[in-house]
Formats: structure tokens, C-alpha cells, sequence
């Protein structure tokens, strides 16, 4: 029966086009994984494809594996009471116990397939153009497998007994993605102080990844072993390992134990006491006769309609941070945020530094991919929380429009987005009262920073906008998630890998964000920034009224049906506010266009690249052309940080130590530089010629053999 279970939900599963979409994300995510590893040991002469760079991915695994993992083990329990189909299922002819051990194993070969993506990325890595040729060697196949089946095929088998085990003990799905954000919680911890704490031992045992133990190991493998080393192991790795997978099996057993049909499947006890209140009434008609109904008046005003609004936004709020799954998420990441301001400020690898308030607000994008993910995820679950339990039936026959119910979510996720900033704020002010610097409390920039749009709460807020999209075009829980979640890392890892260089193509980033000092603050971006973040919330705006739009009442409807122009969801106002959003997203799009690219000097990789060549082609003549020494400078500058400009007087002193006499004078010079002034030897001088396409200009002078010149230029 075991093996009957085991085949039909691997069937099941692998059959789902969601299935092969994870593999490919996980075969993604290893490459991109390699590429962060690789800079790390660029200049331990370690291939990219070496087997202790596959240890550190093997180990580590990815944030987006633990997410797969959570969703995964969650739903293969939970799916028989969430599609109302445990009745059914628990009347078949097999044992308790024996269904649980089937649902396990399922769970724990569909997350070790998953896994296996990760292998296939890193047999794909020399071909994935991350690296010229040079930087790979012969794949370490064998080290692969032993590497793969010692630390992945051990890591998950971990997370899913734990996984699955709380989920049994709690009856709460929401159990399952906290119980692996503890785990990948306390791995993140570990591996944080591992760099300056004297107690490595206690880490290595405390890690649930072996990640500490293998970074570790790894630095010690001499350099020329390190491409093709197998991973020693000793007895701090056994010692973890019997700590960790003893702790799973218990906690396996345990929920082995406590699992039952009828345990899993009943609801929550009722802990209030219903009172009973006798009243002398006809047992057929009611407690009077003769009494009359009180006449009802519906009215549907838009009025009423935004009270409706704030009502239920109030009630979804109460519903989230009421429960214990939000007071407890809540305590760890202002927990987080406080030990990472005290233990691994963003100073680190200079030395500590002293905590600023904008040291502290800095965390903020270090912890951004958290907050993000768990976002996302809890909108995601807000919004189809109806479905999930099978209220929507009622809900979406009620006369309340769309857009109160989609907007009363976006509301209070809002809320609960701007209590997690708010906690941040204390607990940096806690962080630098902690450390002595109760004097350098900045709150203004505590505000600025955390609620603002420099990748604060508004930020935040975009993100929920695009997340009503995607529900609203996908109209499946896990589909959202998936894929809000594959846009964001798409987003990361485009930008980290320079493989989208333009901002204005990467929705939510602004410039600049991590470029702020005491001295100048954000320098040039503070312009910038504004306006990249007033071109996404249009297009914020854009989304959450089209998530409205898409958003269908009743039972699934034909995807290209969410696209008929004749949809109530949105009446002519919200069409005019989704066509005004849109206008003023392009137009802010040319806006920047024309200051950044016509005006400005932003130029890509590839378009630096042509430049170079060009300029190859045209002056690679000259290369050869006998010019001065430069022997003496003397430089006076005039900064105008309002304006944004300087000038300049430059005197150099030029010296010919040639064979014959110099006649031309090539200058290069920067973008927006102008000359006002050149003179040569007290002359003044004009360009012969000048090419302001590629910053080269031609001078006509006379420089005798071992004699020196002036030149002065004034700009």
C-alpha cells in the first residue's frame, strides 16, 4: 500500500507543468549560486565548476529550495483537507499509520527530485556562459554524487520530517512554513557569525545545513586539491549529523504516533462557552407570533461601499495579527534585525563600524529578500484564504464588488507590512542604545529610510500591488506564488549578474539605495531616486487595478476570458485610472530616457564595448605617434554640489624624449567636459579637430626634441 501511495502521488505530481517548472528553477538557481561562490575564492586559482564550490551549493541548498520544500510537504498532507476530499480518502481501505509513511516518502522523493535540479544546473554550469573557458575544468562527477547524497539528500530529509511532523502535531499548514523558516533561520545565524566568533565547534553543531561545517572544511583543502577534493568528513560532521536527523526522527515519530483520520481532520476546539438562553417561544414559529420583520434597504452606494472597505480591511488585519504564527514571525525578524546590527553591521569586511543610524537602516536591504519572500507568500494566502476554506461560495455571491474585497486584503497586508518597518525602527534604536550611540539616534532618517521609497515600506507596497496581479491573472494559490516569487529572484539575479544593466527595466529597484554616506548622503542618485520610484508606483497602481480586473467571481473561468472588456470588476473610473497609471508610467519611462540616455551618460555593457571598438578602428593609427611625458601638474578644482559641476585650471608640464619633434597633441577627455580655455606656452590654442563621440580632440603644437612645454586648459 505504501508503494501504491508513493506511485500515485509521484504520477500525480511529476505530471503538473508547476512540477517541471520548479526543476528548471532550481537547475536555475544552482548556476546563479555558483556564480556568487566563485567570487568568493576568484583568487584560489578554483574552477567554477570544482567539487568544493558544488559543496558549498550541495550544503547550502537555496531559499528557494527551502520555499519548494514548505509548499511541497505542506500540501501533501494538507491537500485532502484543504479540497474537502478527506472524507472520502480516509473511508479507503488503508491504515493510519501506513497512510502517513506513504504521504512521507512521497513528500520526502518529490523534494529529493527537486533537489536533483540542483545537480543538473551544476552538470550545466560550463555551459551556461557564466565564464570564459579558461575557468572550467573536467566535471568532478563522482565528488558530485557523494556531495549531493552526504549533504542534499540528508538536508532534506530533515526539513521534510520536520516539515511534516509540526504540520501533524498542529494541524496547521501555516506550521509547515514557519517550521523551515526557523531552520533556515537558525543555518542563516550560523553562518553569519562563523566569520568572527571563537566558538566554530558550537556552530558546526548548531547548523541544521553542515553549510558552517563545509565552508569551513573547504578552506582548509589545500589550493591545488580543491577542484576535485572529496569532502573530508570528521567527527564534528557526524556529530551534526546524529543531532539533526536524530531530532527529525523523533519528531517523525512523534507525529507517527499522534497521527490519526480523525485527529488530522477535525477543526479547532471551540474555547468559548456558549451560553444557552431559554426563551419562552412556540417551538415551531419562534419566540413571538405577530412580530414584523423589519423592513431591509440595500443601497449601493460607493459611499457605503468604502465603508465596507475600511470594515473588512479592519477585520483582515485583526485576522492576521491576532494569530500566533504573526506575533511569533514578527519577534524573529526584529530579533534578526537586532543581531545583525550587532553582530554583522555592513562594515564587516572593513572592520566594524561605528552604528550610525544609516548603518542601522542599511540592514534593511540585507534582510530585504526575507521580508519580500514572507510578503509575498502571506499576500498570496490572504488572498485566496476564501477559496482555501471554501467560503467563497457565500462570499462571492454577496452584492460587495471586487475591488472591496481585493482591496481590503491589499489594505491590511499593508498594515502588517508597515508594523514589521515600524519594528525594525525600534530595534535599531534598541541596537544603538545597546552599543553606546544613543547621541547619533537619527529618527527622521529612521522614517526616511524604513518607510520611505528607498527600498522601505512604499517600496514594499509596490511589491504587494504586483502580487494582486499575478493572483488575479493566475486565479491559483501556488501559481502565485511561484511566480511572484521567479519574478523576484529573476529581478535579483538580472541585476547582480549585470544581465539587465537599466533600471527602469527591473520592476521596484531604484538606484542608488546601498550608495549613502555621512558626507554626501545619496550624492547623485537623490535626484534619480524619486522619479524610478514615481515610474513604479504608477505602474503599482496599473497592476493592483488590473489584479481587480482579473479577479473573477465564482468558479475558474478560461484564462482568455479574464480579458473580455466587458467585465464588471472595474467600472469606467477604474478603467480611467488603469489607462492614466499606464500613461504615466511610459511617460516617466521617456522622462528618463531623455535624462538618462540623451542627456545623460548611462551607457550598457555592450554599448561601452562597441564604444571601445569604434574607437579602436578609428585612432588605432595613432597609437604609435610619438607624445609628451606629463612631468608636472599643478590642479585647482571648484565642486558645486547644488549644480552638481565643478571647473577646473590645469597646468602640465610636458616633456619630449622622442627622436623627433612632436607636431599633434591628442587629448581624450570625459563626458560633459568643456573646455572654455587652452593654451600652450602662454598661446592660446583651438582643436585642429574634435570628436565628441568618442572624447578625442587634435592640437597643433611645437615640441622640440628634449625640451618641456606649458599647457594650461581651463574648464
Amino acid at each position: 500500500m505504501i508503494l501504491k501511495i508513493l506511485r500515485y502521488e509521484l504520477k500525480s505530481r511529476l505530471k503538473q507543468p508547476l512540477f517541471l517548472l520548479y526543476f528548471l528553477l532550481m537547475a536555475a538557481q544552482s548556476v546563479w549560486f555558483i556564480q556568487g561562490s566563485y567570487e568568493v575564492y576568484v583568487n584560489d586559482a578554483t574552477y567554477m565548476n570544482g567539487s568544493t564550490l558544488f559543496y558549498r551549493s550541495f550544503a547550502g541548498s537555496s531559499i528557494i529550495m527551502t520555499i519548494l520544500i514548505a509548499l511541497i510537504t505542506g500540501s501533501v498532507l494538507w491537500k485532502d483537507i484543504q479540497y474537502k476530499t478527506a472524507g472520502i480518502v480516509y473511508a479507503t481501505p488503508v491504515s493510519e499509520k501506513t497512510f502517513f509513511i506513504g504521504r512521507f516518502l512521497s513528500a520526502y522523493t518529490i523534494n529529493l527530485i527537486l533537489g536533483f535540479g540542483m545537480f543538473v544546473g551544476l552538470m550545466l554550469v560550463p555551459y551556461s556562459g557564466i565564464g570564459t573557458p579558461e575557468k572550467f575544468g573536467p566535471t568532478p562527477l563522482g565528488q558530485m554524487f557523494f556531495g549531493f547524497f552526504v549533504l542534499t539528500a540528508t538536508n532534506l530529509f530533515i526539513y521534510t520530517a520536520i516539515s511534516i511532523s509540526f504540520l501533524v502535531l498542529t494541524r496547521r499548514n501555516a506550521s509547515s512554513y514557519l517550521s523551515i523558516f526557523f531552520i533556515t533561520l537558525l543555518f542563516f545565524i550560523c553562518e553569519t557569525l562563523r566569520p568572527e566568533s571563537s566558538h566554530l565547534e558550537l556552530l558546526q553543531l548548531l547548523d541544521p545545513s553542515s553549510f558552517v561545517y563545509t565552508t569551513i572544511t573547504i578552506d582548509s583543502i589545500p589550493l591545488a586539491e580543491r577542484n576535485v577534493a572529496f569532502l573530508p568528513l570528521n567527527e564534528l560532521f557526524f556529530l551534526n549529523r546524529i543531532i539533526w536527523v536524530g531530532f527529525s526522527l523523533i519528531m517523525l515519530g512523534i507525529a507517527y504516533r499522534w497521527f490519526s483520520f480523525k485527529r488530522f481532520s477535525a477543526g479547532n476546539k471551540i474555547s468559548k462557552k456558549i451560553r444557552l438562553i431559554e426563551e419562552k417561544a412556540d417551538p415551531l414559529f419562534g419566540s413571538e407570533m405577530g412580530v414584523e420583520t423589519p423592513r431591509v434597504q440595500l443601497s449601493y452606494r460607493s459611499t457605503d461601499f468604502l465603508s465596507k472597505l475600511f470594515r473588512l480591511a479592519s477585520l483582515e488585519i485583526k485576522n492576521v495579527v491576532r494569530t500566533p504564527g504573526f506575533k511569533i514571525l514578527i519577534f524573529v525578524l526584529s530579533i534578526v534585525f537586532f543581531l545583525f546590527n550587532i553582530l554583522w553591521n555592513s562594515s564587516f569586511f572593513i572592520g566594524a563600524s561605528y552604528p550610525l543610524t544609516s548603518t542601522m537602516t542599511l540592514t534593511r536591504i540585507s534582510m530585504g529578500t526575507w521580508v519580500s519572500l514572507i510578503l509575498m507568500i502571506w499576500t498570496g494566502e490572504l488572498l485566496f484564504k476564501d477559496r482555501v476554506v471554501g467560503f467563497w461560495q457565500v462570499n462571492d455571491t454577496l452584492p460587495v464588488p471586487v475591488w472591496v474585497s481585493v482591496l481590503s486584503k491589499f489594505l491590511a497586508m499593508s498594515v502588517v507590512t508597515l508594523l514589521i518597518s515600524c519594528m525594525f525602527i525600534v530595534f535599531g534604536i534598541i541596537a544603538q542604545v545597546f552599543k553606546g550611540a544613543s547621541a547619533e539616534i537619527d529618527f527622521s532618517f529612521y522614517i526616511t529610510e524604513l518607510l520611505g521609497y528607498n527600498w522601505g515600506w512604499l517600496n514594499y507596497l509596490q511589491m504587494l500591488a504586483l502580487v494582486c496581479l499575478i493572483a488575479g491573472l493566475t486565479a491559483h494559490r501556488f501559481a502565485t506564488h511561484l511566480l511572484c516569487i521567479g519574478i523576484y529572484f529573476f529581478n535579483l539575479v538580472s541585476f547582480d549578474l549585470e544581465v539587465i544593466e537599466d533600471l527602469r527595466f527591473i520592476y521596484m529597484l531604484v538606484p542608488g539605495v546601498d550608495d549613502y554616506s555621512e558626507m554626501n548622503g545619496y550624492g547623485i542618485w537623490a535626484t534619480s531616486i524619486p522619479w524610478f520610484f514615481l515610474l513604479w508606483t504608477a505602474l503599482a497602481i496599473a497592476f493592483l487595478a488590473l489584479g481587480i480586473y482579473f479577479w473573477k467571481r465564482g468558479a475558474s473561468h478560461k484564462f482568455k476570458q479574464k480579458f473580455s472588456l466587458r467585465g464588471a470588476q472595474l467600472n469606467w473610473m477604474g478603467k480611467a485610472i488603469v489607462g492614466v497609471s499606464l500613461a504615466g508610467f511610459f511617460y516617466l519611462q521617456y522622462f528618463i530616457v531623455d535624462n538618462v540616455h540623451a542627456k545623460g551618460n548611462f551607457e550598457s555593457k555592450r554599448q561601452k564595448q562597441e564604444r571601445d571598438a569604434a574607437y579602436e578602428r578609428s585612432y588605432k593609427k595613432i597609437a604609435d605617434y610619438p607624445q609628451p611625458k606629463i612631468t608636472g601638474v599643478d590642479l585647482k578644482l571648484g565642486f558645486y554640489p547644488e549644480t552638481r559641476s565643478a571647473d577646473f585650471e590645469a597646468t602640465y608640464t610636458l616633456s619630449n624624449h622622442n627622436a623627433i619633434t612632436i607636431d599633434t597633441l591628442y587629448l581624450n577627455f570625459p563626458d560633459f567636459t568643456q573646455y572654455q580655455e587652452i593654451h600652450w606656452n602662454g598661446k592660446q590654442l583651438k582643436p585642429v579637430w574634435t570628436d565628441t563621440e568618442l572624447n578625442i580632440m587634435a592640437l597643433e603644437v611645437e615640441l622640440l626634441q628634449d625640451t618641456a612645454a606649458v599647457l594650461a586648459i581651463k574648464g
